[in-house]
């Protein structure tokens, strides 16, 4: 904790508010889900961003969106996840988070 402000925690090399005293950056882990359209940087650091906290949204029906190309360029980037993530990603979190 910083001297004098007990909610402000360092850890890693991070500070953060947190009442706990958890680091900065358990609490992402812990509070923050992310989505993308098109983030091949995101999708090869998926396991340091937390594979449970990462999906792929189409943004249908918005004129910028991908469709109707949503599924061949979704494919293209999850190329080389394994089967299993690449569901996660593209359905199974977004299931998850709503809890559907």
């Amino acid at each position: 904790t910083v001297e004098g402000h007990p909610q402000v925690v360092v850890g890693q090399g991070k500070a953060g508010f947190d009442p706990k005293g958890r680091a900065a950056s358990r609490m992402m882990r812990e509070q923050i889900h992310g989505s993308f359209l098109t983030d091949p940087v995101g999708i090869a650091h998926r396991h340091e961003i937390g594979l449970e906290r990462f999906f792929w949204q189409s943004d249908y029906p918005h004129v910028d969106s991908l469709w109707p190309e949503s599924r061949r360029d979704l494919a293209g980037l999850l190329a080389d996840v394994p089967d299993a993530e690449a569901a996660q990603i593209a359905a199974g979190n977004a299931r998850q988070f709503l809890r559907m």
